[in-house]
């Protein structure tokens, strides 16, 4: 399973995939933060050192911390909607 299947899997378990979304705006949100998943999936392949690659091509610090910002932008969306549900659920159990 690539790396953007499994983003949209995790994203439909928790009720904020694109196609979820309450509104148009939301649901272009959604799914450009999909897209970033797949874009650093993209980047890492290309300029990861791994794969036995020797010499992976330099990359400028700036294109680096955004990529590092565009991963947080989606796992810091992720982690919150996981804890607004079980925040939620938790006070469903408690009624």
């Amino acid at each position: 399973m690539t790396t953007t299947a499994l983003a949209s899997q995790a994203m439909a378990t928790l009720g904020a995939h694109p196609r979820d979304a309450a509104n148009e705006q939301t649901r272009r949100i959604l799914g450009r933060l999909l897209a970033i998943v797949q874009d650093l999936s993209e980047l890492r392949n290309q300029i990861g050192d791994g794969h036995g690659v020797v010499a992976a091509p330099a990359v400028e610090p700036r294109h680096g911390r955004l990529a590092v910002w565009a991963a947080l932008a989606w796992s810091g969306f992720m982690l919150e909607t996981l804890q607004t549900q079980t925040t939620c659920h938790n006070a469903d159990q408690t009624k």
